[in-house]
């Protein structure tokens, strides 16, 4: 399997090149991605905005972080172009003319995606751009409590993931397709399935495998989480 290309992010705090996997859900290859897009894989990450760097373990905004170069998807295809923004690997054959980014790149530590207690203590002074990706991971750490069947008791859990998932439903944006596929995916899971088919309807330009086993789950009235 080609696992796809990886971008090399720099944390904005300590300069520490690091590797990025975030998914992307139109090229998943064989990465198990359940209905709340919580991703289990070796290779790819859960998508999430707010990360943590590995290094001096300070979280920040992937979308913000300045990129130093992209891998692509098959190590027999690398060469080298320097640029101002940084260095591209260009899909050509033929061996690489600078290794030494090369190995650079591949000493790069994985990002590290934040823990339930870090994003719950960063959800407070979070900028409204950031509160939905932060929701959205609390809403995954929650679900995973349900998913696994360890860790903190659902008994306590339950009045953390409703407040959660009850701002999640009011701040979602009505035009933003991915919103309403999460809108549609939580009231799904509340059984709430009239509601949740009218947000799925808004869904109507990506997302169309997403979109499809939802509506199934949703006719068929199923209220757990599910594997896409």
């Amino acid at each position: 399997m080609r696992p796809g290309a990886a971008n090399v992010l720099v944390c904005p705090h300590c300069r520490q090149w690091l590797r990025c996997q975030a998914i992307d859900l139109h090229n998943r290859f064989d990465a198990e991605v359940w209905s709340d897009l919580r991703v289990v894989d070796t290779f790819w990450h859960t998508p999430a905005d707010m990360v943590a760097c590995t290094n001096c373990h300070q979280p920040f905004l992937r979308s913000q972080a300045e990129r130093a170069g992209v891998l692509p998807s098959s190590i027999d295809e690398l060469d080298f172009r320097i640029e101002d923004d940084g260095w591209h690997l260009l899909p050509r054959f033929g061996k690489s003319r600078e290794l030494a980014l090369l190995e650079r790149y591949l000493s790069a530590p994985v990002l590290t995606l934040l823990s339930l207690e870090a994003v719950e203590a960063a959800l407070p002074a979070a900028r409204a751009d950031a509160e939905i990706d932060l929701r959205l991971q609390c809403l995954r750490h929650h679900n995973d409590v349900r998913r696994h069947g360890h860790g903190e008791p659902w008994e306590r859990l339950a009045p953390r993931f409703h407040a959660n998932t009850e701002r999640l439903l009011a701040i979602l944006s009505p035009h933003d397709e991915f919103h309403q596929l999460m809108a549609a995916e939580i009231l799904r899971e509340y059984g709430e399935f009239h509601a949740a088919m009218q947000r799925l309807s808004c869904v109507q330009h990506v997302h169309g495998h997403e979109k499809a086993a939802l509506m199934g789950w949703i006719i068929e009235r199923r209220t757990e989480l599910m594997p896409f």
